[in-house]
């Protein structure tokens, strides 16, 4: 392996521990931006707490978990979708590319959660959500894991990586 391919790992391997370092973690999930969304993998005693819920099967996945997304205020516009991670050469290190769309909601309210199938496919991203914040702001998620079982660890294999539009 040569010098510029271990300097990309090891960069992309910094920029997730600080990610993960930096926000907190409890048997519910990943807890980002405020304690305001949660996500994590759906069991029937998760899916028995909610009377009813919004769920898109992705068409391009087979084997997978179903993830839960909720939320604790009203967000507009929120979006599940593809994200692509490309090399800059510029600065040496992976991008977040771009950001397609595979289901769009008007609203993510907590009464009615989010639920999707997802296929882990290891740290690198290749699903995000988006959507804008009650201050009308644009935040982007990537949905990443720990690379847990899920049998074996209750602590939240998802993770929420933001990242900056």
């Amino acid at each position: 392996m040569g010098k510029k391919n271990k300097t990309f790992i090891y960069i992309i391997i910094a920029t997730l521990l600080f990610t993960v370092a930096s926000t907190s973690v409890d048997n519910a999930g990943l807890y980002l931006w405020g304690g305001k969304i949660t996500v994590q993998v759906v069991n029937d005693e998760v899916l028995s707490s909610y009377s009813t819920y919004i769920e898109f099967i992705d068409e391009s996945t087979s084997l997978y978990h179903r993830l839960i997304f909720n939320t604790t205020v009203v967000l507009r516009d929120f979006r599940y979708g593809s994200i692509e991670l490309v090399f800059d050469k510029d600065t040496e290190r992976m991008v977040l590319g771009e950001f397609n769309p595979l289901h769009w909601e008007y609203e993510l309210r907590p009464e009615h959660p989010f639920i999707v199938n997802w296929m882990d496919i290891g740290t690198m991203p290749h699903r995000a959500i988006s959507f804008k914040d009650e201050n009308d702001i644009i935040r982007l998620f990537a949905i990443t894991t720990n690379n847990a079982d899920p049998e074996e660890d209750e602590r939240g294999i998802v993770l929420l990586i933001e990242y900056p539009i």
